[in-house]
């Protein structure tokens, strides 16, 4: 099953958040109907059942369950954009190295014998260079008359 970025998302923090408060409401459904006598300092604080104080700790399971949900897609985002990061920065690198390649042969291109017999730079070469250019385009010009 091959899903996108945005539906893994969403259907994993909807998955997340559901079992958490399947987790968390779970012990309220089991024990709801039972007789609870909450007593602090002697002073009984709240006597009957379980289902008539449920409301706070649905709606604290709630925000739980939805903070879970909205923290399980931001740590896969994360990681999705970590991968991504990582996949430019190799293609970067790539390129960089591309380039400097590129760059020297330019560099080479520059500063090569022919070049700078073209330019009129023959007194920069050496002499070995100098008649081994000559005896170069001597040889084009034999092969091209005898066409």
């Amino acid at each position: 099953m091959n899903l996108s970025l945005p539906r893994k998302l969403v259907l994993s923090s909807v998955v997340a958040c559901g079992a958490v408060f399947a987790l968390m409401t779970v012990p309220l459904a089991i024990i709801g109907d039972n007789q609870v006598r909450i007593r602090i300092e002697e002073e009984s604080f709240f006597y009957g059942s379980l289902r008539d104080v449920s409301t706070p700790y649905i709606v604290f399971a709630t925000l739980i369950s939805l903070g879970t949900g909205i923290s399980v897609a931001a740590l896969m985002g994360w990681k999705q954009s970590n991968i991504n990061s990582f996949n430019y920065q190799e293609k970067l690198g790539l390129l960089e190295k591309d380039l400097k390649l590129k760059e020297k042969l330019l560099e080479e291109f520059k500063l090569s014998d022919s070049r700078l017999q073209a330019s009129g730079l023959d007194s920069y070469l050496p002499s070995q260079s100098i008649e081994l250019l000559k005896a170069q385009k001597e040889e084009e010009v034999r092969k091209n008359s005898s066409i």
